[in-house]
């Protein structure tokens, strides 16, 4: 029938008996649609958009700052306080103070420590290390290349302690000073000029530190150190450097706080835009749980930037009893290459591998609705530090037909069995005690023979293949729990004490009471 002929009532017959080509056409060509009204859904986008940008101002070049400390030090300071001024990133700002103040001490080397944790735990955390004058290319910066220098230990420790500028012609003939960075950079520290960074309120939140004064062998002298006042810009001579300096670290000071708390509002900021973004796709999400649980790990995730994530669904939210039906994990996009398959590999719909992990925990939030925060989980008495050693199947590979039991050692087995019934989770529904069924498993071990074939590891790999075709196949819709249970536990026992011969030479030797079937008998025997 030409398409200039067909009607309405036509095209309705021919999807009626056809509804597998209607619905593959709405798939594929069908608009995706939000729940949200109109005006909320614009709403939400106008909240989610950032309207904060980082204002950037060119900075004038180094050579030319040099040139203006040769001719004009008002000129000189003017400039690098305009610099900094202008600077809310700390990445850049950081870069720029350790810059320019190479080159008023006419340093080698500069480094900036900033103060970082609580008022008891403070810690002092390079933001760059070893910067040269000369760089005009602003290096890269990563969490691997930082140096962290704990609170009084060593000169910079020490500065940012006591407050006191440390002006030293040879560092190694301080007691206070540690070679631990020199051996790290492999950079020899001769004369060392240490600097605390005060905000305004007094308050110390960095250390500067200037190594070996150039010309080479040259030392710092007190017209390059910082006093504890800071004089008018009208005071300001025009020879002497150390007055430029006197006046430059308070302004660095405070140019780190506002940066500090510029940081700090975006990324309060961020924490917001988070929060939206999963209203939003609770919204627009609302048929597929599955969808659903996958967003909130991955926002979360995102939010509190920590490696694993995982949702356990009450069986019953009324019930006094807790009880988990469904657990799901995703694993950070870190720990997997690919991104698309940590969401598809970790991510289980079934598994209860988290929960058993963290039992306790996972019950008591639960039953309280209250948060609970552990910074050092394995100095918390309800936490299992030995269970949360077994590796999830995605990383065992153990759900797999395709799996290589060689990539496992005799210990590495046990773990992995331990594992197969955690996701099962046949230890929840049995209520079987962890320590229990660990001694069971290296007892289970202990009975099999170091025979060439029927042995521990045969044992594992029939147990293993068993766990794949129930997880794979679907046979955990069918099968009952017991009946999983069973399997397992018979996979895992079949050969038990198997001598590595056969029927015909165990005939030889058997005793009358034993049929003729001996091995059958011994296994029988065994379970």
């Amino acid at each position: 029938m030409a398409v200039s002929n067909m009607v309405f009532s036509d095209v309705e017959s021919f999807l009626d008996t056809h509804p597998e080509l209607f619905e593959d056409y709405l798939n594929r060509k069908g608009k995706h649609t939000s729940s949200l009204p109109p005006t909320t859904a614009h709403i939400l986008s106008a909240l989610l958009e950032s309207r904060v940008n980082i204002p950037q101002y060119p900075s004038t070049a180094v050579d030319f700052k040099y040139y203006l400390k040769e001719h004009n030090e008002r000129e000189f300071f003017l400039e690098l306080v305009k610099d900094i001024s202008n600077d809310l990133d700390l990445t850049s700002l950081s870069y720029k103070i350790l810059v320019f103040v190479c080159i008023m001490v006419d340093a080698d080397r500069c480094s900036l420590f900033l103060v970082e944790g609580s008022a008891n735990k403070k810690t002092l955390v390079s933001k760059f290390f070893d910067v040269h004058a000369g760089i005009t290319v602003l290096p890269s910066m990563s969490n691997s290349d930082e140096v962290q220098v704990p609170w009084g230990k060593g000169i910079i420790g020490y500065v940012a302690e006591h407050g006191e500028t440390v002006n030293i012609p040879d560092a190694y003939q301080d007691r206070r000073f540690s070679d631990e960075i020199d051996k790290l950079s492999g950079y020899k520290t001769k004369s060392l000029l240490c600097m605390p960074i005060h905000n305004s309120d007094g308050e110390i939140i960095g250390v500067a530190q200037a190594i070996n004064k150039s010309p080479g062998g040259a030392l710092f002298t007190e017209d390059d150190e910082k006093r504890l006042y800071v004089q008018p810009i009208d005071c300001l001579p025009d020879v002497m450097s150390s007055q430029v300096l006197q006046m430059y670290l308070p302004f660095c000071g405070i140019a780190i706080s506002n940066a500090q708390l510029f940081a700090a509002s975006r990324k309060e900021y961020d924490r917001s835009r988070s929060l939206l973004e999963v209203v939003n796709d609770l919204f627009e999400e609302q048929t597929d749980l599955e969808k659903i649980v996958r967003k909130i790990m991955y926002r979360a995730q995102t939010l509190l930037k920590c490696e694993r994530c995982s949702v356990q669904l009450l069986e019953d939210i009324e019930s006094p009893v807790v009880k988990f039906t469904k657990s799901f994990e995703l694993l950070s996009p870190k720990c997997s290459a690919d991104i698309e398959s940590s969401f598809k590999d970790s991510m289980e719909k079934s598994s209860y591998s988290d929960w058993l992990i963290n039992n306790s925990i996972a019950e008591l939030v639960a039953s309280t609705g209250l948060p609970v925060n552990i910074s050092d989980a394995y100095q918390d008495p309800r936490f299992d530090a030995e269970a949360a050693n077994i590796p999830l199947v995605c990383e065992l590979g153990i759900d797999k037909l395709s799996f290589d039991d060689f990539s496992l050692d005799v210990d590495a087995m046990i773990t992995a069995a331990l594992r197969m019934f955690m996701e099962l989770g046949m230890v929840q529904k049995f209520k079987i005690d962890y320590e229990t069924l660990c001694r069971w498993l290296l007892t289970v071990r202990k009975n099999y023979r170091m025979v060439l074939y029927h042995n521990w590891r045969h044992a594992f790999n029939v147990c293993q293949c068993m766990f794949a075709i129930l997880t794979t196949a679907g046979f955990q819709e069918t099968l009952t729990e017991i009946e999983i249970l069973a399997l397992i536990v018979g996979c895992v026992c079949h050969d038990l004490d198997h001598r590595g011969t056969n029927n015909a030479f165990q005939a030889k030797w058997v005793t009358l009471s034993v049929d003729t079937r001996t091995l059958a008998g011994t296994h029988a025997q065994a379970l």
